[in-house]
């Protein structure tokens, strides 16, 4: 049987579809009767007054034997001038008695052909039993090998079920080691990318400072100027983060505190999705007064909305 795939389910239906032979012999009965026959056949035994074919030559020679005494009395009557006397009864029982004799030569010959007819049946017997037992294990040889097929097809989608089943665990583990491999690297192109993020940001805080730094020593009104630049520069740089990498990005960062403003920075962002608390959180890590701080605030809530 040839089967060939890559799927264990598919060798598991061909083994259930396997049907093991079953044998039923065709010539038992006939084989066990002709056994008997040949073994309860009686010994041979002649009876030549049982024999049909001694009856037939008994009535034939009796016929004859009579019509050979007519014949000779009459002769013998005739030769004496018509005269019955002991002579012609004399011939007349010598020819009946020629025929009886040669009636009792051919029962030994019956006896021969009928010991001939029995032996022959007997041969007979001999040769259908041969016959029908050679006959008998020809179709169980067939069996056999059918048998024989049978147990070699199961041990070889057996063992292709074992190897397409192994291949299968070997390609799940391959693509489960695949998928892990895959995560890990997400994971560490999301805290590279964060770290980048920080950086910029870092960067970015570090300009605002300086120029909100370089504006002290102007006047009033230049210095409430340089407050509403910084502070419009402040929410600028925490909503462009926030639509940059998003609320599920932000979840990734650092959590920390801010306390040089008196305002904590919001410690648990993992769980928080709002892009404004998200804002807020990025605004909180930079130094702004409280002045600064309103104005970014209410630039930020025009953004994304109050909370």
């Amino acid at each position: 049987m040839a089967f060939f795939s890559t799927n264990s389910k598919d060798y598991a239906s061909a083994i259930q579809a396997l049907t093991k032979p079953e044998y039923t012999s065709k010539y038992d009965d006939t084989i066990s009767g002709i056994m008997d026959k040949i073994t309860n056949k009686e010994p041979f035994s002649y009876d030549f007054n049982a024999d049909p074919l001694y009856q037939n030559y008994k009535d034939q020679y009796t016929k004859l034997g009579k019509e050979a005494g007519i014949n000779a009395a009459a002769a013998v009557a005739a030769n004496t001038s018509g005269y019955g006397n002991s002579y012609a009864a004399t011939a007349a029982s010598q020819a009946n008695q020629q025929y009886l004799t040669q009636l009792n030569d051919v029962i030994p010959e019956l006896a021969q052909a009928a010991l001939n007819k029995y032996q022959m049946e007997k041969e007979d017997l001999y040769n259908q039993f041969n016959m029908y037992s050679s006959e008998e294990n020809r179709l169980y040889g067939q069996y056999r090998d059918s048998v024989n097929d049978y147990y070699s097809d199961y041990n070889n989608l057996s063992s292709g079920y074992g190897t397409a089943l192994q291949n299968e665990q070997w390609q799940a583990q391959m693509d489960y080691q695949r998928e892990r491999d895959q995560i890990a690297d997400q994971r560490w192109q999301t805290e590279f990318d964060n770290d980048n993020y920080w950086k910029q940001l870092n960067y970015d805080l570090s300009k605002s400072k300086g120029s909100g730094g370089s504006g002290a020593k102007k006047t009033t009104t230049t210095s409430k100027t340089t407050d509403a630049n910084k502070a419009n520069n402040a929410s600028v740089i925490a909503a462009d983060a926030i639509k940059s990498y998003g609320a599920a990005t932000q979840s990734n960062l650092t959590n920390g505190v801010n306390t040089s403003s008196g305002r904590p920075f919001i410690t648990n962002l993992l769980n928080d999705t709002n892009n404004l608390n998200n804002a807020l959180a990025i605004l909180n890590m930079q130094n702004l007064t409280e002045e600064e701080y309103k104005i970014a605030y209410n630039n930020l809530v025009k953004q994304f909305g109050s909370k």
